[in-house]
């Protein structure tokens, strides 16, 4: 999937895809699904602002003001199923490291990581405490991963003693290792991310029969299944089928046929629910559903009565025009009305055009009268 495609649809705290998610993190900065130009100018130097949400700070390690020999550098990397992903690599073991600060006590933190590339093997470690100068700061090794991007995600909780409001992370050792997304909880120790929905699509099928519902994702982690629903103008959302999530690592595809569909705007939205119940929205797609016009006149040649037979009218007309293109009769009829007759007695002998419009859809026929 193209760059460009994947900005479209980054995750709600950066505000273009906005998802309606029931989650407890506070902090979840995902910088595999935005521009490599926006993490550059964000994290990457001292002087650069950081990320900040909910009061929770991710900024480059200000004691590294040069970041010299590029200790951390930014660029793409082409993951599961062709997708493109910004990766922050950490290049050196000692130097270049993130800081992550709290003004309350974090609960649970976590990192998606891998190697250096497709096969090589990535670690990561944190340091972490009350603040920089803890005298009892700890460390923390994740395991050694290796992957396609945007890699692999680990957790981590610390007991309320601990007071865990610093974070250092860095690369474990001498495995060169790229960063994809730091996230982290003040309220929960259970939290999980949510899934990053790629692209959400409907579409009329060519018979005019059905919608299909096509959507990507990546990051299914404790994902239990998809509710699709569906709202008319008429109607509020209900829903209209399930499908159970992959929950597994990669890029799934995904497709559900609509089958029970009326003429009209049809709108669409997805409700992914977590193992733990919890649940998000996506945003909505829309089709239009052009009616199956059926019209058809008897008797055809006519001496003084056409009788029609046509679709389900809905703010309909019937209109009769000469070969002239001249407009003879408009004639408004019943919603709800399925046939019409009109009386031609008045007319000359000759071809007729009738345009039968129903709710801005129009359907013709030709008639003779005798």
């Amino acid at each position: 999937m193209k760059r460009k495609l994947l900005n479209i649809f980054h995750l709600a705290f950066f505000g273009l895809y906005s998802l309606n998610q029931a989650s407890a993190q506070e902090f979840d900065y995902n910088s595999g699904l935005i521009s490599d130009t926006e993490v550059k100018a964000t994290l990457t130097n001292a002087s650069n602002p950081g990320i900040t949400q909910n009061g929770i700070k991710l900024s480059f390690d200000p004691d590294d003001l040069s970041n010299s020999n590029n200790s951390l550098s930014v660029g793409l990397a082409t993951g599961v199923g062709g997708a493109t992903f910004t990766r922050i690599q950490f290049n050196h073991a000692t130097r270049g490291f993130f800081i992550l600060t709290s003004p309350t006590a974090i609960k649970r933190f976590a990192i998606q990581y891998r190697g250096a590339s497709d096969s090589g093997t990535g670690a990561m470690m944190i340091t972490y405490g009350s603040s920089k100068t803890d005298p009892f700061i700890k460390t923390h090794t994740f395991p050694a991963v290796t992957g396609l991007a945007p890699g692999v995600i680990n957790y981590i909780n610390f007991a309320p003693e601990e007071d865990v409001k610093y974070i250092k992370i860095q690369r474990s050792g001498s495995l060169q290792s790229q960063l994809f997304r730091v996230s982290a909880s003040t309220t929960s120790t259970t939290f999980t991310l949510p899934l990053d929905l790629l692209d959400f699509s409907a579409k009329v099928t060519p018979s005019g029969n059905s919608v299909d519902l096509n959507w990507r994702t990546t990051n299914e982690i404790s994902t239990k299944e998809f509710i699709i629903e569906r709202r008319t103008e008429e109607t509020s959302f209900k829903e209209v089928g399930r499908k159970n999530s992959y929950n597994t690592y990669g890029i799934h595809n995904y497709n559900f046929t609509d089958y029970n569909i009326s003429s009209g705007n049809i709108y669409y939205r997805l409700k992914q629910i977590d193992q733990d119940g919890q649940f998000k929205y996506s945003d909505i797609v829309t089709v239009k559903v052009k009616s199956n016009l059926t019209l058809s006149a008897f008797p055809n040649p006519t001496t003084d009565v056409l009788n029609l037979a046509h679709a389900t009218a809905k703010n309909a007309s019937v209109r009769i025009l000469n070969l002239n293109g001249q407009t003879l009769i408009i004639k408004s009829l019943d919603n709800g009305s399925s046939s019409t007759s009109i009386n031609t007695s008045s007319f000359n002998s000759g071809i007729y055009i009738l345009v039968y419009n129903n709710n801005g859809e129009e359907s013709t026929l030709k008639f003779i009268k005798k």
